[in-house]
């Protein structure tokens, strides 16, 4: 994950480092939060959608939406 802090130490705080029009946003939803479930459920946590540059690359049947599709 690439925070603003992080962005700006390599002096790319322009085009990543936080989510706003016009910047990167490489990100990955998830189907629960893996702060909120117990230890031995992480494993059972499914990726919904992968996006890269701000374009979907891939989608989860039946969660197509998330894509735009």
């Amino acid at each position: 994950m690439m925070t603003l802090g992080a962005a700006y130490s390599l002096g790319m705080e322009s085009v990543i480092g936080s989510l706003e029009p016009g910047k990167f946003a490489d990100l990955v939803v998830l189907s629960a939060d893996p702060l909120q479930v117990d230890i031995e459920q992480l494993k059972d946590i499914a990726i919904l959608s992968t996006v890269i540059g701000g374009v979907p690359r891939w989608c989860a049947a039946g969660v197509e939406k998330l894509c735009g599709d």
